[in-house]
């Protein structure tokens, strides 16, 4: 898969209406559009289930795509470090399975 069809992917999963709880209680679809959507192979930062800020190279995953979707990619380590409790809050609730 190339880049373009994986951002075409992505957004296609944001603006087709797909409803799910972390996007009606978390996220306006205008949210999502905002998320730090790096370039292949640049560095992007994320919060982990554990609450600890971790870091990855993008590949063209489905990890990747899913960190995407859920808005849990930042440029900055201290972008996700504001954010680890949401991300948290979000994963242990059961709002991004």
């Amino acid at each position: 898969m190339n880049i373009k069809n994986f951002f075409k992917k992505i957004s296609t999963y944001i603006y087709s209406g797909h409803n799910t709880n972390a996007d009606t209680l978390f996220k306006t679809n205008k949210e999502l559009h905002n998320v730090f959507k790096p370039k292949i192979g640049e560095l992007y930062w994320f919060v982990q289930i554990n609450g600890y800020v971790a870091c990855s190279y993008l590949i063209i995953s489905d990890v990747d795509a899913y960190r995407i979707i859920h808005g849990n990619c930042y440029k900055t380590k201290n972008e996700a470090k504001a954010n680890i409790n949401k991300h948290v809050v979000e994963m242990y609730l059961g709002f991004w399975y």
